[in-house]
C-alpha cells in the first residue's frame, strides 16, 4: 500500500502552458523529497493544451500528479486553490501558481520548517520580461536556472528576509504577507477556518484574506524567505488588475471592518444553521426557532454572528465576529448603525425562523 505523502503542492494555473511547463519542470528537479511529495495542477477552466501538457508531465513524474479544473467564469483563484485542497491528500500544504520556477531544494527546506500551528510566506524574485527569456527549459534542467538571479536581485530579496523577521518578533498584525506563489500551511490549520473564500472573485486580496484569517484563528505566520524562494516568470498583468491593488474588485471585501474567520462558501458550504449565533436583546421569542442550540441571548461566550434585532436593549459584545442589526425603518442610532457591519431592513415580526436564516446567512456571505 502507497504511503500519504507529506506534502502537496498545489499548482494553480489557467491559459499559460509555455509557463506552466516550466513550473512543473522545475518540480521535478526538486531533491531530498523522494516518495514525500504529491504535486495537483489545479486549473481555472483552460480552453488550451494545458490538460495534455500535465497529462504528459505526469507519465514521467517522479511523484503523483493530479489535474483538476472548473468551468471558467470570472478569476476564480479561490475556488481553484480549493479544488486543488479537496484533490490532494498530504498533511502540508504549499500553494504556488504555474507562472513561477523554484529553486532545487525549494519543496526541502519548506518540509524542515513545518511546524504545528505554524504557516509560511514567503515571495519571489520577479523577473523582468527580458530576463523571463532565460528561463528555458534547458536552463532549468541543466541546473543553470539560479544564474537568472543577479546580485542586486539578491540583496533585494536578503532586505525583504530581514524585514519579515522583524515584522515576526514586533508580531504585526498584517505582515509578514503570505503570497500566494509561495505560501505553506498545515492541512487542519487549513480546514479550521473552511479554506480559500470563494467570494473573492476578480484579481487580488485572497491571500490576505486567507492569512488574516489564519492568524485570527491563532496559527503563527512566518516567513520563509531566508530559507528559499520562488521565481515569478514575466506575463501581461490580468485585465481585473488594477494599478494598484486597493484598485482592485475584491478589496472593498478584504477591508470590511469584520469577517468570519471560518468562511462560508469556502472548503466547504456552510450550512446557515451552522453558524454560532446569538441574539443581543430579548424580546425575540421567534429567533429560538431559527437557532435553537445556544442561540439565548444571556449568553457572553465568544460567537460567530451577534444579531440586534429593533426596537429593543441590548449591546454588541467585543468578540462578535460579525454583526447583524435588524431594523424595520432606516431609523438606527449612529452609534449602533458605527458598530453594525450588516443592517437588515425587514420586518421582525414577519420574519420566519426559515427566512431569518436566509436573510442572515446572505448578509454574512455578502459582508
Amino acid at each position: 500500500m502507497a504511503s500519504v505523502p507529506e506534502l502537496a503542492v498545489i499548482v494553480s494555473t489557467f491559459e499559460r502552458p509555455g509557463h506552466l511547463e516550466r513550473c512543473l519542470a522545475s518540480l521535478g528537479r526538486q531533491t531530498g523529497v523522494e516518495g514525500r511529495v504529491e504535486v495537483v495542477v489545479t486549473d481555472d477552466g483552460s480552453a488550451d493544451h494545458t490538460p495534455e501538457l500535465v497529462e504528459q508531465f505526469a507519465r514521467r513524474a517522479p511523484f503523483p500528479v493530479r489535474f483538476v479544473t472548473q468551468p471558467h467564469d470570472d478569476y476564480r483563484l479561490s475556488r481553484a486553490r480549493n479544488n486543488g485542497v479537496r484533490a490532494s491528500s498530504a498533511p502540508y500544504l504549499l500553494f504556488t501558481d504555474g507562472d513561477c520556477v523554484f529553486p532545487a531544494d525549494h519543496l526541502q527546506q519548506h518540509l524542515a520548517v513545518r511546524t504545528p500551528g505554524v504557516a509560511y510566506g514567503g515571495d519571489a524574485v520577479w523577473l523582468s520580461e527580458a530576463a523571463s527569456r532565460s528561463v528555458t527549459l534547458s536552463a532549468i534542467r541543466s541546473g543553470a536556472l539560479m544564474k537568472v538571479i543577479t546580485p542586486a536581485m539578491r540583496r533585494r530579496l536578503k532586505w525583504r528576509a530581514y524585514k519579515s523577521l522583524l515584522y515576526q518578533a514586533l508580531r504585526h498584525r498584517s505582515k509578514p504577507r503570505m503570497v500566494g506563489c509561495n505560501m505553506a500551511v498545515n492541512r487542519s490549520d487549513l480546514e479550521a477556518i473552511n479554506g480559500f473564500d470563494e467570494s473573492f472573485v476578480g484579481w487580488g486580496c485572497e491571500d490576505d484574506d486567507f492569512a488574516g484569517r489564519l492568524r485570527r484563528s491563532g496559527v503563527n505566520v512566518r516567513s520563509i524567505l531566508h530559507r528559499t524562494h520562488a521565481i515569478h516568470i514575466w506575463h501581461p498583468r490580468h485585465p481585473s488588475r488594477g494599478a494598484k491593488w486597493t484598485d482592485g474588485p475584491n478589496a472593498h471585501r478584504l477591508h470590511a471592518s469584520r469577517r468570519l474567520v471560518r468562511c462560508v462558501h469556502g472548503l466547504v458550504e456552510r450550512d446557515p444553521a451552522d453558524l454560532s449565533v446569538r441574539v443581543v436583546n430579548h424580546k425575540c421569542r421567534w429567533f429560538h426557532m431559527a437557532w435553537p442550540k445556544g442561540a439565548g441571548g444571556k449568553s457572553r461566550k465568544p460567537c460567530e454572528v451577534e444579531i440586534m434585532v429593533l426596537p429593543g436593549a441590548g449591546a454588541f459584545t467585543p468578540h462578535a465576529q460579525l454583526r447583524v442589526v435588524v431594523a424595520e425603518t432606516d431609523d438606527v442610532p449612529a452609534e449602533l448603525a458605527r458598530e453594525s457591519d450588516v443592517i437588515l431592513k425587514l420586518n421582525p415580526r414577519e420574519l420566519s425562523a426559515d427566512l431569518l436564516r436566509q436573510h442572515v446567512h446572505r448578509a454574512v456571505r455578502a459582508a
